[in-house]
């Protein structure tokens, strides 16, 4: 059974609990949602003795799922009903950031049940936006696009712009008329509580618990030299940013005689990258919460921190039932596999039997350059700096300088200070609606993503050229 492909890596804790309900409860919604399931299901998830985890996907499963998603997306009001799912999910969402995550005043903790329960809710509804059940769409779109305008790659920043700003484009403009109130000496109480509950969990999966109100104070004095004529117009820029390439698009929609169908389409992928991005930031803080309980969990019953974290589901329902651990509680591999309407999930040695089956190619060829897809065009040269996903995270993440190229397995909401400094991007993982993207043609710098290994290939302070012209990037 070949066509495995390494989909992504990283140097941290694979994470049993994440993937197995994810995956499963992702076809029930499916199937809620659209009446039926997608048919394919083939993931394999493995860890080495350094805590490094590697997922493969198979070709057949991407395919068919892509193919599966096409059909959903492109029926009538199907993202009007992801769209209704989300807001309804953000408004919930919101009460429960006040109740439990923010402030002195409430004693109040989330439990493990309700922390799954948000979690899940966003994060399964967001695997219907993930990367890889656009790419019928965006394969389409790329054609259209080649017709239309000889496949400029720039245009699709005004492309796939949404008409509502993004979370980070809303952030910048409080953080601005935050810097207006100050420098205008009025009252901005009310303004630095309402900016701190809106965007006090971005990096919420680095700290583990909002951001200090001082934080956002810091970042506005650091703009109060402006004028008030200068901050009114970043203001403006940062509230119409989204709405004027939106505009821009339907120009080029006129001018180049784009059919009702075509436009739809690029509609449809502007949208679900919206949503993708603002259910990002908001399920995040959930899955962290889930970390933290089950850590304190089992402090309090005297086991080691990390005992009931990396548990599977299963595993975990049998030890609230039963109080005791299981024999060989961390997984080092799992497989999901769907085939006939029945899942199948292996573990470990199990799992291991079945890569031979599978014929999973655990180990990977590197060529001489690293190749992806073109998220944002340009060509620089400089030093690379590279993210992975440790105990050294959050401290190689201070370290980035200004000018420098991001290697990353993916981007995250967390990044968001390294990301400002960065030249520009490459990725292991992700598309045209991932993080990385949108973020990197919000900013104007070049991205490759999708390369599979190049935080394998190159090491922090690689003089590296990223070709995002041609879609490769290589060492000088």
């Amino acid at each position: 059974m070949t066509g495995w492909k390494k989909q992504y890596d990283g140097k941290f804790w694979m994470d049993p609990l994440f993937e197995e309900l994810v995956v499963l409860d992702s076809q029930r919604l499916a199937k809620k949602i659209s009446g039926k399931e997608s048919n394919y299901v083939a993931e394999f998830i493995g860890r080495g003795k350094k805590k490094e985890f590697v997922v493969f996907r198979h070709d057949a499963g991407a395919i068919e799922d892509a193919e599966y998603y096409y059909d959903l997306y492109t029926k009538k009001d199907f993202i009007g009903k992801i769209r209704r799912l989300f807001l309804q999910y953000k408004k919930k969402e919101y009460k429960l950031r006040l109740k439990y995550l923010f402030g002195k005043e409430t004693k109040e903790r989330l439990t493990y049940n309700v922390a799954k329960k948000y979690f899940m809710e966003g994060y399964v509804l967001s695997k219907f936006t993930d990367p890889p059940m656009l790419f019928k769409i965006e394969n389409e779109i790329k054609s259209i696009l080649e017709k239309k305008l000889g496949g400029d790659k720039s245009i699709l920043l005004e492309m796939d712009s949404h008409h509502e700003p993004n979370i980070f484009s809303r952030e910048e403009k409080d953080v601005f008329e935050l810097a207006l109130l100050m420098k205008q000496k009025k009252p901005y109480k009310d303004k630095l509580s309402y900016t701190w509950h809106e965007y006090g969990l971005l990096k919420y999966v680095r700290r583990n618990k909002p951001l200090p109100k001082q934080y956002f104070v810091k970042k506005a004095k650091e703009n109060i030299s402006l004028t008030e004529k200068e901050l009114l117009r970043k203001i403006a820029l940062a509230s119409n940013m989204e709405s004027s390439n939106a505009a821009k698009r339907n120009a080029l929609f006129k001018k180049h005689h784009f059919t009702p169908e075509e436009k739809r389409l690029i509609e449809i992928h502007a949208e679900v990258a919206h949503i993708r991005l603002e259910l990002r930031a908001l399920w995040i803080p959930y899955y962290c919460n889930l970390h933290s309980i089950l850590k304190r969990m089992a402090l309090k019953k005297g086991m080691k921190r990390n005992a009931l974290v990396h548990l599977s589901g299963k595993q975990l329902g049998a030890y609230f039932k039963t109080g005791k651990l299981p024999k060989n509680p961390h997984h080092t591999a799992v497989l999901l596999y769907k085939e006939k309407d029945k899942s199948y999930i292996y573990y470990n040695s199990e799992a291991l039997k079945k890569v031979k089956q599978f014929e999973i190619p655990l180990t990977l060829k590197h060529s001489d350059k690293v190749k992806g897809e073109i998220a944002n065009s340009g060509y620089i040269e400089g030093k690379v700096r590279v993210l992975n996903w440790d105990l050294n995270y959050v401290k190689n993440m201070k370290e980035v300088k200004q000018g420098e190229i991001l290697v990353v397995t993916q981007t995250k909401p967390d990044m968001m200070e390294a990301i400002r400094k960065a030249a520009g991007i490459i990725t292991n993982e992700g598309g045209m609606i991932s993080h990385a993207a949108i973020i990197s043609r919000e900013l104007g710098i070049p991205c490759l993503m999708g390369t599979g290994y190049a935080t394998e290939y190159f090491k922090t302070g690689d003089n590296v050229v990223l070709d995002c012209k041609k879609g490769e990037a290589y060492k000088k």
